[in-house]
């Protein structure tokens, strides 16, 4: 009998063969089948091997038909949830726990006060523990002594020699004169053995204590290496609590003034209502389902908040409602919101996205700040009739604190609320009708100064501008930059304090908004802590992107601050690169730039 014992593992499937058997002289085959996912068994026998590989692959193929209809059908449900479930979100922003007071943590922006570099003092430690004990020498023994048996001169006698005075007195003189040979070989084999074991012995000595100076040599070695290391660690670990305590001063400095920013916001600071603002906008659960973009402005003396939003254009929402499994066709089959529905569910989108941001707003105002928010509601999206891209403001509401929060947004049908609110918009906001927004944010700031076009040729090295030029320059290579899409560029009064050199306003919907640019014309490698105060700026100014211009360039720690974050940090070979593409040359000669403001500064000294 043949043994036929194997497994088969394909897939889903399953086959464990038996052995066979004899039944009325006639071999059967036995197997037994599992389909894994259905968790099915079944066993089959046929005496012959074909006709039961047969039946095992009908069966397999019965079992796949039935699996593959539940997996459709299982991914179809799967799907479909899924669907409603994005759809429910939206739909129910107004119920939702998105629509709540929010506690903006001013404490979140404090640095920890953790100094991650580790202590020189834990290496030496570890470094101390870790190093090789150096063996003492073996010493060789020195070996002892040979001692070798001295011959003894005891002649014996036998009777007749005994009893005749000459035999024994012949005998002595033989055995004398033996013993004397004897004795005299002895003698200098004593010599002998002495001598060798005596320079044995002396080579003993000089190789211990040859052992035991390159031993010496080596501790003293290794304890001049280890005061050394001492030493250096000790330099360190004092370098390493000078950094620690500069970072701590840091640290507490920036925490006290994220405090004295937590304490303008409260004072009703015009900037830091802003940027609390702008983070509650950031921190909403709703808004984080589209694509959003936002610009604030805050009016001190009446307390309104100015939003500019970008909202969801209709191709943003989600229009699949339902996931079909055809089992004749055995194909997944989407069913989405029709036309109709998709341009209301579009509108109800939008309203309720307008009103739950106010509502928002007003819930997490803390400083009791904002008397009333005008919000504008912006789409880029392509126009149908033109097929053209358009950026108009479809929506605008304004309302006061006092009026809205006697609103109960859960019950309210949102298009009824906000006419009710005399919010401005088209009867359909699908259409993508412009409106006249009814309050927009005013870019006339008292810092900008007249700009004034400069002058210079392709031989002029820029790292020898004039600072204030060199600005200008700047703000005017950013206004043709931006210029394309409408934006503008203004130049803020000259402060040489590291704060804003210049904004630019760019309407585009997707990079625009409000930028600051910082102008800094230098020879030197610009460190991180300028990275760090155009962030400042940023996030003070309540700008969405910071620019550095400079004809140097930056270190690696600049770059990796800026990592991940709204910064663009342009070196003296992109300056050059974005000048040429607007058509102008120049040049950044660093070395020729740091020779002459040295022999500047050394006849400035001479002349002081």
């Amino acid at each position: 009998m043949t043994d036929l014992k194997k497994e088969v593992i394909m897939e889903h499937h399953l086959v464990k063969r038996s052995k066979s058997y004899a039944r009325n002289g006639v071999i059967i085959h036995k197997a037994e089948i599992q389909h894994r996912d259905l968790n099915e068994i079944r066993n089959f026998e046929d005496k012959d091997l074909k006709n039961l590989d047969q039946k095992i692959q009908l069966q397999f193929a019965k079992w796949d038909s039935i699996y593959e209809k539940n997996q459709g059908e299982k991914l179809a449900e799967i799907e479909t949830k899924r669907a409603k479930e994005k759809l429910s979100s939206i739909e129910d922003i107004m119920t939702h726990n998105s629509i709540r007071k929010i506690n903006f943590n001013w404490g979140s922006l404090k640095k920890k006060k953790e100094f991650e570099k580790e202590n020189p003092k834990n290496m030496l430690s570890e470094l101390l523990k870790s190093e090789k004990v150096i063996p003492k020498p073996e010493l060789l023994l020195i070996p002892p002594k040979p001692f070798l048996v001295q011959p003894k001169f005891q002649p014996k006698y036998n009777f007749i020699e005994n009893l005749f005075t000459f035999l024994k007195n012949r005998k002595y003189q033989k055995l004398k004169i033996i013993f004397d040979i004897a004795y005299e070989e002895w003698i200098k084999e004593i010599k002998r053995i002495e001598e060798e074991w005596m320079v044995l012995k002396i080579k003993v000595e000089e190789e211990n204590k040859a052992a035991e100076n390159i031993y010496k040599k080596r501790i003293e070695s290794a304890e001049k290496q280890k005061q050394n290391i001492a030493l250096k660690y000790k330099k360190l670990s004092s370098e390493w609590d000078l950094e620690k305590s500069i970072f701590l001063a840091e640290v507490e400095a920036f925490n006290l003034k994220i405090e004295a920013r937590k304490s303008n916001y409260l004072k009703k600071n015009k900037f830091e209502v802003e940027f609390y603002n702008y983070n509650i906008l950031k921190s909403i659960e709703f808004l984080k389902i589209f694509p959003n973009d936002f610009e604030l402005d805050y009016n001190v003396v009446n307390g309104i908040l100015i939003i500019e939003y970008i909202l969801p254009s209709i191709e943003d929402i989600p229009t699949l409602k339902e996931v079909r499994y055809l089992s004749t066709k055995n194909e997944i089959r989407e069913i989405h919101l029709s036309e109709p529905q998709i341009k209301a569910f579009y509108d109800r989108t939008i309203y309720n996205i307008i009103l739950g941001i106010i509502h928002v707003i007003f819930e997490s105002d803390i400083a009791n700040a904002i008397d009333a928010v005008s919000i504008n509601g912006w789409v880029n999206s392509i126009d149908k009739r033109t097929g053209r891209r358009i950026n108009s403001c479809i929506v605008s509401l304004q309302t006061n604190k006092s009026e809205f929060i006697k609103i109960n947004l859960k019950d309210v049908e949102p298009k009824l609320c906000f006419k009710s609110l005399k919010g401005v918009g088209s009867s359909e906001l699908s259409n993508l009708v412009a409106i006249q927004p009814i309050l927009t944010i005013n870019k006339n700031d008292k810092r900008f100064i007249e700009s004034k076009n400069i002058d210079f040729e392709e031989t002029t090295n820029l790292a020898l501008m004039d600072w204030g030029d060199f600005e200008h320059l700047i703000r005017e290579l950013f206004q043709k930059e931006f210029s394309s899409n409408g934006g503008e560029v203004k130049v803020t009064q000259a402060s040489r304090d590291g704060g804003v050199d210049a904004i630019a306003f760019d309407p585009d919907p997707i990079r625009g908004g409000k930028i600051i640019i910082q102008a800094k014309r230098y020879t030197n490698v610009v460190g991180v802590s300028s990275v760090r105060d155009l962030y400042g700026t940023v996030m003070n100014e309540g700008a969405t992107k910071g620019i550095l211009v400079t004809t140097s360039d930056y270190g690696s720690d600049s770059y990796m601050f800026a990592k991940d974050k709204p910064l663009t940090l342009l070196n003296g070979s992109n300056l050059l690169h974005l000048l040429l593409k607007h058509g102008q040359k120049a040049k950044i000669d660093i070395k020729e730039a740091k020779k002459i403001i040295k022999e500047q500064e050394k006849a400035n000294r001479h002349f002081g």
